[in-house]
Parts: structure tokens; C-alpha cells; sequence
């Protein structure tokens, strides 16, 4: 075996025969899943990925855990006085350190591998869907940017050991230089640097962690790593030949090796600054398990837009959702970069830290807890209060990347709608809020007068009228219906409001067939994914859609005998149950040429009054929302439709406050607890054995 080999073997045989080491797992296991618990419990609802919460709850301990491993390395050769006899063999320094480095590495990397074990299997034992959405292979690019930390923290761990005797001295050591120190350094500057705070995110650290997990890696980042880890390999040989320098006529030899350490480091530090400058980005092979990619209307969105615009993230650095904000914003700058769309600058103002910065954004009316979007003189904020979705921001880069729309939505009034100032659960304010964040204005109209309709409607909106129309509104409708409008109609049974206009315009409305229990959420209600090819649905494949108790539709005799004509009246059923045709589209005249100036009209009628009430909206077990906004594009005439948000890019863990607890305790104590036990029993056994 070569000297290399021998190294590695004792190496791993001094550590893991330790109670220290077996304590120190136990420590590293407990403490990495009480904080994923933590971490996994309060991402409830947000866009963010298991994966990178593991990897961000290992990086924290795992610098501890390097330095405890590797703290009696170095130092117990030099205590038990073995050093002078390991330099007086013919074997070079860097064959002893290699050696003990990938043994402690070895160590190490089963502790990462443990964690994980731990995690997925507490989360197959506690909420075990959530591996359907998020599999096991995903968490593979957090392995591998934690198996890079992983080193590094073992060469600053090594070198540390390799100057000391006192394995205490070493560990307290090790922690200082790659825990505390760096840390400590980051949290000075956002306190002191004024100015310079505002381009400072989090800690870079957990950030690249954070977006290694999501298999968003950077060539700087890995390059640097294993720049610096060498470094430290470099630096420890240095630091075990200068044992062979005793002596006063040593001491030129002693400074040489000194400049040598010096100009090793400053060479480290300009080839990561260099690797830094060159940097790009590089998407791990398995990340397609943890949904990254952005919808094809946010990636049409960026395309378009150019020039340069300002993000400021204006929220408190130690909010839960700062680092999922962040870590978003920077994807979507990485993003808009490759399409070759506009130039995000981004910064983070903290309301702690940033007085200056933070009085500037107040004093515009920029609130705190929001995202604040400059693009020349114009300007857009996204409150972050409940939460935040990429629709929203795609919308507010259109609004800003586009000129001012000047399309409004009427509402029609009079007759029992449901409101849109309503915030109560049959309300409509959540949707209301949607529809201007898209940059539509939400107007009421009252079609009983005799006012012309505004020449900025986009269309028109029944929702849930309860009264019939009079035959004036119902002359003035169809008037601006057959002149190229379009309408938006909600019903429910039983049927009034504008019911009466829709059979001589294609659509003839029935009582549809109840669901199966196996179709249902609460029991009264309908879910379906019966969608069309429609580019209206056709961006929710695989989402549901969920209807309570309303009406169905098929095509009147309109809508047939006129099927013959170039100028005809379509029907298209967007979404059904079974049979029955819940959501009906009509078209006239959609055959007509694009180079003549007709508009054709269109109409959707959506069978349930309540599809986008806020009780409805309020599940995430619907895609409601997306479905009617992609209608009102449609129906607008804009082109950029809403692929619908999937299940996979929200974290849904479905805990109660006692389920939660179940999963803190269980993955924190009860798991390693078991580990702890057998790897006692397992030591004790070993130990018996070796004393026969």
C-alpha cells in the first residue's frame, strides 16, 4: 500500500473510533434537522424548494462539524510526539496531508449523506407526498455544493490542527476562522457601510447554497472552492516542513516559507477574483426535479423588455422570506440576462439598517415589506404581505417594459352581482387586486342609462347577477356584442341575468350531471382537468380547476346552423367534466382574415358565479385565478397568457400546529436518536472484540 493509502486508513480509523466523533454526528444530525424542520415549517405556501432548505440548514453546522473531526489530526501527532518520527520517513509532507485530508473528507462526507437520510426519510414517515412533488434525486445538486464546502472547511480544519498540540485550541480555532469570523465580518459591514449595504444581500454564502440547491450554480463559486481548498493543502505542508526548521540557521529558510504561505494566499485570492469576474452559469443535470424554469409568459415578459431596471428589495434580512425573495429576484436577473431582456440592478434595503436608503424608498411611498421596481421614470411595487408569486412579477415588468394600458374592465351593477370591494368570502377583491396588477382598471357600469359604452372597455363582466336584465341593457349588450365586444359571464342556477341573451348568440345553457365523490373536494363542489387545446387552457395542462354547483352549456342552433358560413359562430367547450361543457367559448367571425379591420367577437361563459370568489381562491388546490386572467387576456386581445402556477413550485406540507411538532421532534431527536444508539452499541462491540 503506498503511504497515501496507509494515511487514509489510520486516519479514518482515529475518527471514527472516537466517542467524540460518535457525539459530534449525533450534534450534526439533531442540529441540521431541527433547523430544516424550522426552516421546512415556515416555507409553508412560499415558492421554494426542500433541497435548497436542507443544504442551507447543513451549512450552517457543517463548518463546526469539519473542525471538531479534524481537530486531533495534526494535533495529536504533535502531542504524542509521532510528528518527528512521520518526517524522518521517506515520505513527502504532501502524501501524509492528502491522506488525512480525504479521510477526515470521508468522515465527512458520510455525516452530509446521514443528514440526508434523515431528512427524507422523516419526511417520507411525516408528510410523505411531498417526495411526489420534490424527489430524492433532487437534492443531489445540495450534495454536491455541500460536498464542496465540505473540503474546504476540512483544508481550514487541517491547517488549523497542523499548528497546535491542544485538540480544544484547534477546534476553537477552526470555528473562528470558517464560522464566526466570516460571519461576523458580513454582519459588520451591513451595519456600518451606509451606502455600501444596499448592494450587500444576505450572507454569500448561504445564497449560493441556497441557489446550488435549486441546482443554480455559478463556475465562480466552484472554482473558487477548489482554488481556496488546495490553498489550504498548500498552506498545511508549509506549516509541517517548517517542523524540520529548528535552529537559529534556520531561520531564512523559516521566512521563505513564511513569504511562500503569503504569496500562496494572495495567488489564492486573485484567481478567485478572477474566476469571479469570468463567472456563469452552469444548471446542474438533475435541478429539472426542482422546477426552476420560469413559465413561458414570465420568459416572453423578460425577452421584451430592455434597458435597465432597479429592484430593491425593501424587507428585514433576518425575515423568513427575504432569502426566498432574494434568491428569486436573482434568477430572474440571471434569466432576463440570457434571453438578453433588460439589466436587473438589485439591491437590499433593510428598515434596521439602511436608515438612509430606507427614508428615501418611505418618502416616495414605497412601504416596507415590498419589492420597488425603477425603470427610468416609471415605477411599480409588489407588496410582499402575503406572499409573492411570479405572475405578479412578470406583470409588473410588462407594466413597466410597456406603455400605460388604458383598457378597463366593466363591471356591470344593478342586479345582484358580486362586488369587487368585497373582502368577505363570496367577495371579489382578490381577483380585483389580480386584475390591476395585470395593469387593467376595474370599473362599474350601469347599463340602464343610455350612455355610450367608454371607448377604453376591453370588455365587459357579468358576475353572478341575480336579476334579469331589462330588455334596454339587453338591446345595448347585444348591440355591443355584434359590433365586436367581448363579455365575460358568470352563472349559477338557478339562471338569470344576461341567460336570456346567450342562445341567440350561439350558447345554450342546462342543469349539468353531479360529479363523483372521487372528483370533489369538499363534496359540493367539482374538480376537473378536462381542458381543451385553446391556448386559453392550454398553459394549465395538468392543473385542476374547481367549480361549485352552477350550470353547463352546448351550442343553440345559432351557433350550428351558422357553422357553414366563413363569418360563423363557434363554440368551443375550454374545460369539461365528464360530458359536460362547464366553461364554453363563443367566436364570431374568427375565420375572418387579420387584414381586414374586423374585430370578432367572443364570449366565455363560466358555469359557476363563485369560480373566483375569494373563499374559492383561497385553496391552493385550484388554478381559478390563472384560468380567468388567461380569459380576461383572451378576451382583451393580449397575446401573453398565464401558465398556471404547478403544485411542484409551492411548498404545500399540509401541518397543523401537532403535526409540525410530530415532524420537529421526530426528525430532531427520535431518528438520530436511534443513529445515536446503534452507533454506541457498535463501538462497544468494537471495543470488546479488540480487548479479546
Amino acid at each position: 500500500m503506498s503511504p497515501l493509502d496507509v494515511t487514509l486508513k489510520r486516519t479514518v480509523q482515529q475518527i471514527r473510533s472516537t466517542l467524540t466523533t460518535i457525539f459530534a454526528t449525533f450534534g450534526f444530525l439533531a442540529a441540521t434537522s431541527a433547523i430544516f424542520a424550522y426552516l421546512f415549517v415556515q416555507s409553508e405556501g412560499t415558492r421554494t424548494f426542500p433541497a435548497s432548505l436542507w443544504a442551507l440548514s447543513v451549512s450552517f453546522v457543517l463548518p463546526l462539524y469539519a473542525s471538531i473531526l479534524a481537530m486531533d489530526v495534526w494535533s495529536a501527532e504533535r502531542r504524542t510526539g509521532r510528528i518527528e518520527l512521520l518526517l524522518t520517513a521517506p515520505v513527502r509532507e504532501f502524501q501524509l496531508i492528502i491522506g488525512k485530508f480525504f479521510g477526515v473528507f470521508f468522515i465527512l462526507s458520510f455525516g452530509i449523506l446521514f443528514s440526508l437520510a434523515v431528512t427524507l426519510l422523516a419526511l417520507l414517515l411525516f408528510v410523505p407526498k411531498i417526495l411526489l412533488v420534490f424527489p430524492p434525486a433532487g437534492f443531489m445538486s445540495g450534495v454536491l455544493i455541500l460536498f464542496l464546502q465540505g473540503a474546504l472547511w476540512c483544508a481550514i480544519a487541517l491547517a488549523i490542527s497542523a499548528t497546535t498540540s491542544s485538540p480544544a485550541w484547534s477546534a476553537f480555532l477552526s470555528i473562528l476562522i470558517s464560522a464566526i469570523l466570516p460571519r461576523g465580518i458580513w454582519t459588520a459591514l451591513l451595519m456600518f457601510s451606509s451606502r455600501g449595504s444596499a448592494n450587500l444581500g444576505e450572507y454569500p454564502l448561504d445564497s449560493i447554497v441556497y441557489d446550488s440547491g435549486a441546482g443554480i450554480f455559478s463556475s465562480g463559486v466552484v472554482i473558487a472552492h477548489i482554488i481556496c481548498c488546495f490553498t489550504f493543502l498548500f498552506v498545511t505542508t508549509q506549516i509541517i516542513g517548517l517542523l524540520r526548521l529548528v535552529g537559529n540557521h534556520k531561520k531564512w529558510a523559516r521566512t521563505k516559507s513564511y513569504l511562500v504561505i503569503g504569496l500562496a494566499i494572495a495567488a489564492a485570492v486573485l484567481a478567485s477574483l478572477l474566476a469571479f469576474r469570468l463567472d456563469f452559469p452552469l444548471t446542474f443535470p438533475l435541478s429539472k426535479f426542482q422546477e426552476t424554469s420560469f413559465t413561458s409568459r414570465t420568459r416572453s415578459i423578460l425577452s421584451e423588455s430592455q434597458g435597465e431596471i432597479k429592484a430593491s428589495v425593501f424587507l428585514r434580512r433576518k425575515d423568513p422570506r427575504f432569502r426566498m425573495v432574494s434568491h428569486f429576484v436573482r434568477s430572474l436577473a440571471r434569466e432576463s440576462e440570457s434571453l438578453g431582456g433588460a439589466r436587473f440592478i438589485v439591491r437590499y434595503v433593510d428598515p434596521l439598517l439602511d436608515f438612509s436608503q430606507s427614508g428615501r424608498l418611505i418618502r416616495q411611498g414605497v412601504p416596507e415589506e415590498s419589492l420597488y421596481l425603477e425603470r427610468g421614470s416609471r415605477k411599480e411595487i409588489i407588496s410582499l404581505k402575503k406572499g409573492f408569486d411570479e405572475r405578479l412579477f412578470a406583470s409588473a415588468i410588462l407594466r413597466l417594459a410597456r406603455p400605460s394600458l388604458q383598457s378597463c374592465l366593466y363591471w356591470t351593477v344593478g342586479h345582484g352581482e358580486l362586488r369587487l370591494d368585497d373582502y368577505s368570502t363570496w367577495g371579489l377583491s382578490e381577483i380585483a387586486r389580480d386584475i390591476q396588477m395585470d395593469g387593467y382598471a376595474n370599473r362599474p357600469i350601469d347599463l340602464s342609462t343610455d350612455a355610450p359604452l367608454p371607448s377604453d372597455c376591453a370588455l365587459v363582466v357579468v358576475a353572478g347577477a341575480k336579476k334579469e336584465f331589462t330588455r334596454h341593457e339587453m338591446t345595448r349588450l347585444e348591440a355591443y356584442l355584434r359590433s365586436g365586444g367581448r363579455l365575460l359571464v358568470l352563472l349559477s342556477s338557478p339562471v338569470s341575468g344576461v341567460s336570456p341573451l346567450l342562445p341567440p348568440l350561439g350558447l345554450r345553457i342546462y342543469e349539468p350531471i353531479v360529479g363523483s365523490e372521487s372528483a370533489t373536494l369538499s363534496g359540493g363542489d367539482v374538480m376537473t382537468s378536462q381542458f381543451s387545446q385553446h391556448p386559453i387552457v392550454a398553459p394549465l395542462e395538468g392543473e385542476r380547476v374547481v367549480f361549485d354547483s352552477g350550470v353547463a352549456f352546448t351550442p343553440s342552433s345559432v351557433a350550428t346552423e351558422a357553422a357553414k358560413y366563413v363569418n360563423r359562430t363557434a363554440f368551443e367547450p375550454l374545460i369539461k367534466f365528464g360530458d359536460d361543457c362547464l366553461v364554453a367559448l363563443i367566436e364570431r367571425g374568427k375565420s375572418v382574415g387579420s387584414d381586414i379591420a374586423f374585430r370578432p367577437m367572443r364570449i366565455i361563459a363560466i358555469g359557476d358565479s363563485l369560480f373566483v370568489s375569494n373563499g374559492q381562491l383561497a385553496t391552493r388546490a385550484n388554478a381559478n385565478r390563472d384560468f380567468f386572467l388567461n380569459c380576461v387576456s383572451y378576451l382583451a386581445g393580449a397575446e401573453l397568457l398565464t401558465a398556471g402556477e404547478s403544485q411542484s413550485s409551492v411548498l404545500v406540507t399540509g401541518f397543523n400546529r401537532r403535526s409540525a411538532r410530530h415532524f420537529l421532534v421526530g426528525s430532531t431527536f427520535i431518528i438520530p436518536g436511534v443513529i445515536l444508539l446503534f452507533s454506541l452499541l457498535l463501538h462497544a462491540f468494537r471495543r470488546g472484540a479488540h480487548a479479546n
